[in-house]
């Protein structure tokens, strides 16, 4: 009992290290895209802006911080990331699950916009810089920017060993609700905070109950690639661009009905997400069988994310933590400090 406390405290005080490194990553990230924004076509920078963040911040450091701190192999690197294998109805489902999402992330995000304007917060626009002519390479690089590796590299930080980490620490309600605080502060954007927030516990909820980090992943990059898709089909007239242009028009000429349209997609999705819980249960109920049959009488078997044993952390282990979270916090704030500008 006593090593696997010790082995918490260690994974605990891991994590908060890898949270801190994400959040100063993004930091220098932005500082550096600033300073060579002159240099740089708009598209060229988002490239080296992404990379940098996506690629060396969430998934790079995490995985050489976890494999070197706690001394583990690639594999289980990996398992403590909670990259499993997933079932492929589970996946399925996820792909409709992802059109929800984004429909109800549209209201949300619409309902905060508008009470940070009631202080006095003017959004910013920047408008995507379309070519005159359509070219499938730029939407597939944009999809690959805007959805592949958010979808990818977030998940591993935020829902891989970061979850574990506060799950073998924290109850499953306590995990969720900390998972997408951090999730919707790691934005650094205060525009986006509270419904990035409530995205975070909804994967949260779905990677604890699936074991697996893949349909959050898959969810993730149907939410965001919806969106650049919607931008390219209203400005290149692309199949299912008129729909986007009609859901417009509906929001602003016809508002109940758009808040009764937006009511039935809302249900679409819960109704999507229990039939993705019932299912990931009956595979949970088989495994625990499985498991409880081989550990023989007098043990419990105990699925991943599901440990009864936990670790309370100490004030000590909190320092990277609180790091992270000063910066995330400040930084935030300034982006609505400068909004009311």
């Amino acid at each position: 009992m006593d090593n696997l406390l010790r082995q918490r405290q260690k994974q605990f005080r891991a994590t908060g290290l890898v949270l801190f490194e994400a959040a100063m990553g993004l930091l220098i990230a932005r500082i550096i895209a600033n300073v060579i924004s002159p240099y740089m076509d708009e598209r060229t920078l988002d490239l080296v802006f992404t990379i940098l963040m996506q690629v060396v911040f969430l998934v790079i450091a995490p995985f050489f911080t976890y494999k070197l701190v706690l001394g583990k192999s690639v594999k289980d690197t990996l398992t403590f990331s909670n990259i499993r294998k997933p079932n492929w109805k589970i996946m399925l489902l996820c792909i409709p699950l992802g059109m929800c999402v984004i429909m109800a992330t549209v209201g949300v995000s619409l309902i905060w916009q508008s009470i940070l304007i009631m202080f006095g917060y003017i959004p910013s626009s920047s408008p995507t810089d379309f070519p005159e002519n359509f070219m499938i390479g730029m939407l597939l690089m944009d999809l690959f920017l805007t959805a592949v590796l958010p979808g990818l590299c977030e998940e591993f930080t935020n829902r891989g060993g970061f979850l574990t980490t506060m799950r073998g620490s924290f109850g499953q309600a306590q995990t969720i609700i900390l998972c997408g605080i951090a999730f919707g502060l790691f934005h650094q954007n205060v525009t986006q905070v509270f419904y990035t927030s409530l995205f975070g516990m909804l994967m949260a909820t779905l990677t604890i109950k699936t074991k697996s980090i893949w349909p959050a992943a898959l969810v993730h990059f149907m939410n965001n690639g919806l969106s650049v898709y919607s931008d390219y089909a209203m400005h290149y007239n692309l199949p299912f661009g008129n729909i986007m242009n009609w859901a417009e028009g509906i929001l602003i000429d016809h508002f109940g009905l758009a808040s009764a349209i937006y009511m039935v997609v809302v249900a679409c999705g819960v109704f999507i997400f229990w039939l993705i819980l019932s299912i990931a249960k009956k595979d949970n109920d088989k495994k625990r069988e499985l498991l409880q049959s081989e550990a023989g009488e007098g043990e419990s078997a105990v699925l991943p994310l599901e440990d009864k044993v936990l670790y309370k952390p100490v004030a000590s282990d909190w320092a990277f933590y609180i790091g992270a979270l000063v910066v995330t916090c400040i930084t935030t704030l300034c982006t609505f400090y400068w909004g009311i500008l």
